[in-house]
């Protein structure tokens, strides 16, 4: 999608009358609904663009070719920085692709491919690997631009190096082969470089046709899918589904028939390497396939862990709009984006061509934005879409100790499964006073893969970082992350470099940020660590009948107030004890996945003293609490 598009010399025009940012960003927030804006990083970036007409100033025929700015790819939603289109003096139509940075100051990062630049933002890829990314799509997943000569290059016109070229480093060889990167040294030699490309007219109507690409891979790009789906291995029950997915796909499709599948399985069942498989799958069909991952701290991870698959390109957030062939949904239940689940699942129907596969846990109990399977049934029905349902029977989670699982079932959920108490001979449960779980947390979380997670029932502070989360005689803070620095510079506060890095780059589950932060609930779904620190606040209590029940007066309900049903006004008796007992299930869940994020064990302290008393007695292995 075009956003800014002019002459050459309209565009040195604009960037001499300063009138370059208004229009783009007029342009991006009322181009057909986008809507998307821009950041203050971006904002930022766009000041190099002078520096770039300048670079321009010296080529030939500038009104009959041209930039485009912003330029973004529909099917990825990246935008790349600058295009320029002309023609080259033997009439061959050129496109170049260019990466501007206004970064001034660079050091490389470590001893990874990442570079540290001047900015707060922490570390960043290398320019010319971002160039050469909006290379490969463009080259291979749109081949009717084909016609085009595509190059591309990464330009940072503030960066002057004295003795040394960062950006050129050996390490950094196999990306500049690619794609050469240039700074304010190399002035002359880009400009060298641009005259060889442009020099000669090209016709208008040959731009605006990128105002609205369609998605048509290459017959390599589909290959090269088919190696990424080929590389993720399945077993048992997952085989079964995604085989059996395969098959039924290829039927409605012949039968032009819309479907819906609802996909089942327990936690730890595998349910995401499943969604991965299906949408490496569908693209190597050459379809326009996205999969949805609600959760922003899961997304980052997953994408950060596939860095080198080009599946990554293709995760999205619930909150995207979407027009697709087919959306695969992990944790649909919860994946409503800005809408109520309802509406929310009526626009993606009705914007879906294909197919969408919905991931829910067997367990999962939805609040009041979510949805169940039984809606989902619903709307798909009165959309005449056809309905399959897959399960997944593997058990990957707590060492595969499935006892556990089933007892976690039974005590949470009342569940009669003959699963009344639990042998922790495999699986290292155990319930430690407050003493010796702070201690034993601290010491660990410096030597093993451990975090500490809990609940809403203290105080969120939005002013400080300083602890004042209180577990037992420790103070904790709750783990800072993007949406906290929101709140936080909403605020009047000021950030400094370290604390952009803390909440924006690294990431709770996969980074540690320091055994002061802890999880909440929910920060954690998605993620397995060795062992897992679950603080059970008195949010959960032991009732009259025996049975682990939840106080949701013990709610900070300033945070929480979104997540639950709200029943003090409730005055029909039947219809808030309905809502009390969805919230009641709501957190037992949240206490379950807690539970449940440990390969290798989890330490638990409950501030409620009967409960526990009562979890312990239903521990048959009772030597650890002697």
């Amino acid at each position: 999608m075009i956003i800014y598009k002019n002459s050459i010399n309209g565009f040195i025009e604009d960037c001499e009358s300063d009138e370059i940012t208004s229009k783009i960003l007029f342009s991006l927030k009322h181009k057909r609904g986008l809507n998307i804006g821009a950041s203050l990083k971006e904002r930022e970036s766009w000041k190099t663009l002078k520096r770039v007409s300048k670079i321009l100033a010296d080529l030939d025929n500038k009104e009959n070719q041209f930039v485009l700015l912003e330029f973004v790819i529909r099917d990825s939603f990246k935008r790349i920085d600058l295009m320029i289109l002309g023609k080259d003096k033997n009439d061959k139509k050129n496109l170049a692709i260019i990466e501007l940075k206004g970064w001034s100051q660079i050091q490389t990062y470590g001893d990874t491919l990442l570079l540290s630049p001047n900015v707060s933002y922490g570390p960043c890829n290398h320019p010319s690997d971002e160039a050469y990314t909006y290379y490969f799509i463009l080259t291979n997943m749109y081949t009717e631009i084909n016609d085009f000569n595509i190059v591309c290059y990464s330009y940072l016109p503030n960066y002057q190096y004295k003795t040394q070229n960062v950006l050129k480093e050996k390490r950094f060889s196999e990306i500049i082969n690619l794609c050469n990167a240039y700074c304010k040294n190399d002035n002359d030699e880009f400009k060298y470089i641009l005259k060889t490309h442009f020099s000669n007219d090209i016709l208008e109507q040959e731009i605006d046709r990128f105002d609205s690409l369609e998605y048509k891979p290459s017959k390599s790009f589909k290959e090269h899918m088919k190696d990424e789906c080929n590389s993720l291995k399945l077993i048992g029950s997952q085989n079964i589904a995604y085989y059996r997915f395969v098959e039924l796909m290829n039927e409605f499709e012949k039968q032009n028939k819309k479907v819906i599948f609802l996909v089942s399985g327990s936690a730890g069942s595998g349910k995401t390497i499943v969604a991965f498989k299906m949408m490496t799958y569908l693209r190597s069909l050459g379809n326009k396939s996205y999969l949805i991952l609600p959760g922003p701290e899961f997304r980052d991870a997953i994408k950060k862990m596939h860095v080198n698959k080009t599946s990554v390109d293709f995760i999205r957030g619930a909150d995207s709009f979407l027009k697709a062939d087919n959306l695969i949904i992990d944790e649909a239940h919860k994946a409503t984006g800005r809408d109520a689940a309802n509406i929310f699942y009526q626009r993606i129907i009705d914007n879906t061509n294909k197919c969408i596969v919905a991931f829910i846990d067997n367990q999962q109990v939805v609040n009041k934005k979510g949805i169940s399977k039984n809606e989902l049934r619903e709307i798909a029905a009165q959309k005449s879409w056809a309905i399959v349902e897959l399960n997944l029977l593997e058990q990957f989670r707590n060492g595969g100790d499935i006892s556990y699982i089933d007892w976690l079932k039974n005590i949470l959920f009342d569940v009669d499964n003959e699963q009344e108490f639990f042998s922790n001979d495999f699986f290292d449960f155990r319930i430690l006073n407050e003493k010796d779980f702070n201690e034993k947390y601290k010491y660990m979380y410096e030597k093993d893969n451990v975090r500490m997670v809990s609940f809403w029932t203290q105080t969120w502070n939005l002013n400080s970082l300083d602890p004042n989360i209180k577990i037992g005689d420790s103070l904790y803070s709750w783990n800072p992350n993007w949406k906290w620095l929101e709140k936080y510079k909403s605020n009047g506060n000021k950030t400094t470099k370290q604390l952009e890095r803390l909440c924006n780059t690294l990431n709770f589950n996969k980074d540690k940020k320091g055994s002061q932060y802890i999880g909440y609930f929910n920060t954690v779904q998605g993620y397995e660590f060795d062992y897992v620190f679950v603080h059970i606040p008195k949010l959960f209590y032991l009732d009259e009948n025996n049975k682990i029940n939840v106080d949701i007066n013990q709610l900070d309900m300033s945070e929480m107030k979104s997540q639950i049903w709200a029943t003090k006004n409730i005055k029909n008796i039947e219809e808030k004890t309905k809502k009390e007992n969805l919230n009641k299930l709501y957190f037992l869940n949240r206490l379950f996945v807690n539970l449940t994020r440990g390969t290798k064990g989890a330490y638990v302290y409950i501030e409620d003293k009967k409960l526990e008393q009562y979890i312990k007695s239903k521990l048959l292995n009772n030597k650890r609490y002697s």
